[in-house]
């Protein structure tokens, strides 16, 4: 690292290490460790890292982010029993939500690992996968409308297949469909009826990094005022998520529901225009001067 910092001039820098601060129980000592380095070497870096929901104290990541800690990938994957059981995880709803506070409390941006599908799920399932996108404010279309992928070779093949699910192979993956029904139909809705938000997502995303990257003093306010957008999107994204799941447990089909997808619509629209005028005072006129800081 020290040569990459030096010899090529890198100072941002991933590391593709699924458990960080895991392996053999040492993960934790090693982070300090490589903190105190840091320190030592004096390398100006920003840095991410993965690791487990339940590895992540208010010590450790608060050394991390001294020395440059910017980001961190946490595999939730699921907040009901049965694909938390399924999945192996070893880890509970509230392991999760504690790492999410913690990491929102010391203002360092993550993402997180969701699978909302798999061959056996049921809507009940969803329904708490859901609940839990929205009451920590997590929601995004590829968390919502993400299924498990599934490989030859892979261990939960067996276990789905002594379950009745048949796979068909094409380019060394597996493709399924939904034992349930129903589930099958607000996959597709989710698909489909929600893609909107797709598009006003990335917009907020990219005009959060252009405004977090700026020396522009004026961009911390920016910043704070999209990443409330970005909360609004989710929030707006998991209520017409809701409402699709509704829809299908009263035995409806959420695509051919005009008045939800005119509802997304209209939801994108809005957002996609709040996110349009904070971006739009990078363009530094007197009117978006004026205007930076107050509420969005």
């Amino acid at each position: 690292m020290s040569d990459l910092v030096t010899g090529h001039g890198v100072h941002t820098i991933s590391f593709v290490d699924d458990d960080f601060l895991g392996g053999d129980g040492r993960g934790r000592e090693r982070a300090f460790e490589f903190a105190e380095l840091l320190r030592r070497r004096e390398h100006q870096i920003k840095f991410s890292i993965e690791c487990r929901i339940n590895e992540l104290d208010d010590g450790v990541l608060s050394t991390l982010r001294e020395v440059g800690i910017r980001h961190v990938l946490i595999g939730v994957e699921s907040a009901n029993d049965t694909d938390i059981a399924l999945f192996a995880k070893k880890t509970t709803n509230d392991e999760a939500e504690r790492a999410i506070r913690l990491l929102r409390a010391l203002d360092i941006d993550f993402s997180t690992g969701f699978i909302m599908f798999q061959p056996l799920s049921e809507l009940d399932g969803i329904r708490t996968n859901l609940a839990f996108l929205a009451r920590n404010r997590i929601g995004t279309h590829r968390r919502i409308a993400n299924r498990l992928e599934l490989y030859p070779g892979a261990p939960l093949t067996t276990y789905f297949q002594r379950r009745g699910v048949a796979f068909h192979e094409d380019r060394y993956r597996l493709y399924y469909d939904f034992e349930n029904p129903g589930v099958a139909v607000l996959y597709s809705a989710f698909q489909e009826v929600l893609r909107p938000f797709e598009s006003v997502e990335f917009e907020a995303q990219k005009a959060l990094f252009e405004a977090a990257t700026s020396p522009c003093g004026e961009d911390i306010a920016r910043a704070h005022a999209l990443k409330a957008v970005l909360d609004d999107i989710a929030g707006a994204l998991v209520t017409a998520a809701f409402t699709c799941l509704e829809a299908v447990q009263a035995e409806e089909d959420p695509r051919s529901a005009e008045g939800i997808g005119a509802g997304v619509r209209r939801d994108c629209a809005e957002l996609t225009e709040r996110v349009r005028r904070i971006a739009g005072r990078r363009e530094g006129t007197k009117e978006g001067r004026s205007h930076v800081g107050h509420g969005q």
